[in-house]
């Protein structure tokens, strides 16, 4: 298969150039570049928001969403509305809690946690390597990145959701590992692997997992900036292998295959591509939706 594959479509109308929803990207700082991201994330927030929500009827069950950071990506007040309990999971806990004051939203045992966890484990080690790049470090990398089991609730959520974290994590291996070769292709292999098992690993019988990431930005497609036809224009983007490192949606759908995933799953598909804009580049998201056999 030489193009990618779009097997589902979103529910959500998509922003087009004529409709005023792809404003050119306008550099800010501090304070002023988070509120003007927080402006033009709505469209967005709106979709994984409502994504997130029609994974399950109203009060089913908890949800769990990783990555959350400073939750320009979704609406927490309707969440908190629908789950019983949300759980916001990222390792920089000051940035989640500035993200929930935007939002008016308070930490409550009872509906809302916080917690500061690293989800893939290889951070500290990959600085380390960086400095240091000797084999016996980069085996110690893939045995944490396939073994790594952060302290989280297992078989408690109904809904899982990535909340475009994977891609940060395959920048920091992009950004600590100078060689493109055959531990580069392994460690990051690795890391999305297990990082689809945490979701699976966290999810009840017959959850549903949401993997909602963005794969490739304006800054090497401008094309998306302003085309009515997004899908076609990142499948012939992605038949360039022109993506991210390790985001290759046909890499990341050939991961759900891996025996260690696979018998997990009752249902795959992939929504079609939606944009993303924010104040430094535009990107392009997608999401793999999967449930987990009861």
């Amino acid at each position: 298969m030489t193009d990618y594959e779009f097997t589902g479509e979103t529910d959500w109308k998509e922003v087009t150039a004529s409709e005023g929803g792809i404003p050119e990207p306008v550099i800010a700082d501090g304070i002023q570049e988070s509120d003007r991201n927080w402006d033009l994330s709505k469209n967005h927030r709106e979709i994984l928001t409502s994504m997130i929500m029609a994974s399950v009827n109203r009060n089913q069950g908890d949800a769990c969403l990783m990555g959350a950071g400073p939750c320009n990506d979704i609406e927490l007040n309707p969440l908190i509305e629908h789950f019983n309990r949300v759980v916001l999971v990222d390792l920089d806990v000051a940035s989640v809690e500035r993200g929930m004051s935007r939002q008016g939203v308070l930490p409550d045992e009872r509906q809302v946690q916080i917690l500061g966890v690293d989800l893939a484990g290889v951070k500290d080690q990959l600085d380390v390597y960086a400095m240091y790049p000797t084999p016996e470090l980069m085996e110690q990398l893939n045995q944490i990145a396939e073994q790594h089991t952060p302290n989280l609730e297992t078989g408690k959520f109904s809904v899982v959701a990535s909340v475009c974290m994977l891609s940060q994590l395959m920048f920091k291996v992009y950004q600590c590992l100078p060689e493109r070769n055959e531990d580069f292709g392994r460690l990051m292999f690795n890391i999305r692997k297990r990082h689809i098992e945490l979701m699976l690993d966290c999810l009840c019988p017959g959850g549903v997992g949401l993997l909602i990431t963005d794969f490739i930005s304006s800054e090497s497609l401008p094309e998306i900036l302003t085309t009515h036809h997004l899908k076609q224009v990142v499948q012939k983007g992605i038949a360039e292998k022109n993506f991210f490192y390790g985001m290759n949606p046909q890499t990341i759908h050939q991961t759900f295959r891996e025996d260690s995933v696979s018998e997990q799953l009752e249902t795959l598909e992939v929504t079609s591509p939606w944009r993303w804009p924010t104040t430094r580049r535009v990107y392009a998201c997608l999401a793999f939706k999967f449930q987990k056999k009861s």
